[in-house]
Parts: structure tokens; C-alpha cells; sequence
């Protein structure tokens, strides 16, 4: 399963638009601060998608370690078909 679906038409711009930034800034971009960027500079077409349920972004160690300990509390619940 993707969060996001580049089509190959698309790919050379992302990359070209990556490059205008500053290299502390895009070493520490994570996907949802570029889709605010992108959206912020209007250069590319973005479509998105509802969906019902749950839903987490996990960018590093520390929200592994956090959704494990939501599931320990029953604060999260996951369903057993993932």
C-alpha cells in the first residue's frame, strides 16, 4: 500500500523542484512537508483521496513507539486482516 502515486510524466519536475531547495531543508523533508510545499507553490497537480478508519503516518522510530504504545493503552485498535 502507497500514500502516494508519482505517474512518470510527473517525476522530472518533483525532482527538479527537490533541487531548488536549500540541502538542511530537503534532508530533513519528510513527504507531508513536500506535499505542503507543492501545494503552497501550485507547480504540480495534486489529487487525493477520502478513506474511512484508521489512518497513521509513521516517519520514524519515535511514532513506531508511540502506535505500539496506543495499542498496548487500547487506545488504537488494529484490525486483525493487516
Amino acid at each position: 500500500m502507497g500514500l502516494l502515486k508519482f505517474m512518470p510524466r510527473r517525476g522530472p519536475p518533483l525532482k527538479c523542484y527537490s533541487v531548488t531547495l536549500e540541502a538542511a531543508v530537503r534532508d530533513r523533508l519528510d513527504m507531508t512537508g513536500l506535499l505542503r510545499r507543492l501545494l503552497a507553490a501550485k507547480e504540480l497537480p495534486i489529487h487525493t483521496f477520502g478513506t474511512d478508519g484508521q489512518w497513521g503516518e509513521i516517519d520514524n522510530p519515535e511514532d513506531v513507539a508511540l502506535y505500539q504504545q496506543m495499542v498496548r493503552e487500547g487506545e488504537l485498535l488494529l484490525d486483525d486482516s493487516l
